[in-house]
């Protein structure tokens, strides 16, 4: 199949892998790098963003010509967008005007953008939206117990939101593939499928099932992964943070994680922490946090993102902010005893971080389980 040729709208530093993992995507190839007035980033290389390597592709403000310069719109999240024009909803009627074909990879929020999407659809716009796809999945709600998986599981968990899950999911998959492992893989973001692997499920976070349904329901949901892809290994992102960040910032304490390890018991766990100087009592006490919460899941590594928490917009503000910085200040000085930790912009971090997932098949004694 031919790729299409896209522009990336809203693009933040959220956005990098659209560049960095292109080669992972199956029905688009990213040409432009789009963000809003203001942001700062035009002129910016699209992956230098976040601390990567620059690519020579420049990050533009000029929707308009980047639209008509390539066959298709990716339209991502609108979260920090703050100004009066230029939202979702403008980016609605500009595809409309154009007649391009676009993504949506987040839904609208209010009703004005909800009567334009319908517009959209109506004139065979809309050929994809993360929310429609996730309306398919269907899952047995009166399942009464979950079933053993065969293969081997590692999570992907963050201390925290913007802790670089996605990025280690990614390349992770990535050094899987290179290396001829069949992973299947179930990713924290709502738009895996274009990347090759699963979003993880919205009826996870609905309040129609209670806590048991939905633990049987993520079981049964794996299951069939497992039956119809027969993997070598299987990965699973969670979406937020396995404890409370800050007083407001609670991440709902950890259920999410605790329901989805009730679901798998995964082997292994790979965590992802803000940028700081940690020791090694904490690793510990980490791990044992880890395997006591996860359904006895060994933490098989750590990666430290190169992020971290604005304490003092909180103090000021209440407001929540992670800055990311484009290199490593922080050096690990004191390592875990017996895993490694690894900084998230290290040149071969996911080789490492692979290499540890990977360690867990050798105690099932082979790479194919069927």
């Amino acid at each position: 199949m031919e790729k299409k040729s896209a522009t990336i709208y809203p693009y933040s530093k959220r956005d990098v892998q659209f560049f960095r993992y292109a080669s992972l995507l199956k029905e688009v190839q990213p040409v432009f790098a789009v963000s809003p007035p203001g942001w700062g980033l035009c002129g910016h290389d699209v992956t230098d963003i976040d601390g990567g390597q620059p690519t020579g592709v420049k990050i533009t403000e000029d929707l308009e010509q980047a639209l008509q310069n390539s066959e298709l719109l990716i339209i991502t999240s609108f979260e920090n967008y703050s100004g009066e024009e230029g939202g979702l909803k403008d980016t609605l009627k500009t595809a409309i005007q154009f007649k391009k074909p676009f993504m949506l990879l987040y839904p609208p929020k209010t009703s004005e953008g909800e009567k334009l999407l319908e517009e959209a659809v109506h004139l065979n716009l809309l050929c994809w939206s993360a929310e429609q796809h996730n309306e398919h999945i269907i899952i047995q709600k009166e399942t009464l117990y979950c079933e053993e998986l065969k293969v081997p599981v590692t999570m992907i968990v963050g201390q925290g939101p913007f802790t670089g899950k996605f990025e280690t999911q990614l390349g992770m998959r990535q050094e899987l593939l290179n290396r001829g492992i069949k992973v299947s893989q179930v990713g924290s973001r709502p738009y895996c499928e274009l990347f090759g692997f699963h979003s993880f499920p919205s009826f996870m976070f609905s309040n129609e099932l209670n806590e048991t349904q939905k633990i049987t329901g993520f079981n049964y949901f794996i299951k069939q992964i497992e039956k119809e892809e027969r993997p070598d290994l299987l990965i699973v992102g969670v979406p937020g943070g396995i404890m409370p960040v800050i007083e407001k910032i609670h991440n709902n304490y950890g259920i999410l994680h605790v329901e989805v390890s009730a679901a798998l018991e995964p082997d292994t766990v790979i965590f992802n922490l803000y940028s700081n100087t940690y020791t090694t009592k904490f690793y510990e006490k980490t791990s044992e946090l880890i395997f006591n919460r996860l359904n006895c899941a060994q933490t098989c590594c750590f990666i430290v993102s190169n992020s971290w928490i604005d304490y003092s917009a909180y103090s000021e503000s209440e407001e929540f902010r992670v800055m990311t910085f484009r290199k490593i200040y922080d050096k690990i000085i004191e390592k875990p005893k017996d895993v490694p930790a690894i900084s998230i912009l290290e040149p071969d971090a996911f080789k490492k971080a692979t290499d540890a997932a990977v360690s867990v098949l050798e105690e099932y004694g082979a790479i194919n389980y069927y």
